[in-house]
């Protein structure tokens, strides 16, 4: 096992087998990236998130402003979408990689509720 941990790939296995990080919870979308965990990315407690990646995708989460934080981020390698929603535990709940973001009220109302009235 020693030798093993000494290879990057076996490594990065491993990692990811005991993290939980290759567990995939489908919680419906089509987008390769739903019920995965966000990699590398620090999430607040309690929030959820909707991650902007591309700034051109208009997200619109003000119905849910007091329970789901808007972030613009710069793109990433590790993660391929133009924008996700992370649910509090740090799943993916929805993700695109288009500039037109359809499904993110459904998957807002799903996992957050009712949007707020204004």
């Amino acid at each position: 096992m020693t030798e093993l941990i000494e290879f990057d790939a076996v490594n990065e296995y491993l990692v990811r087998t005991a993290g939980g990080l290759n567990v995939r919870h489908p919680d419906g979308g089509d987008h390769p990236l739903v019920g995965r965990r966000v990699p590398g990315v620090p999430l607040p407690p309690g929030r959820g998130v909707a991650l902007r990646f591309d700034r051109s995708v208009p997200l619109d989460v003000s119905g849910w402003a007091g329970r789901v934080d808007l972030v613009t981020a710069e793109p990433s390698a590790d993660v391929p979408a133009a924008a996700l929603l992370a649910r509090p535990d740090g799943r993916i709940a929805w993700a695109t990689d288009s500039a037109d973001p359809e499904g993110l009220a459904a998957a807002l109302s799903t996992w957050f509720g009712a949007p707020a009235r204004a």
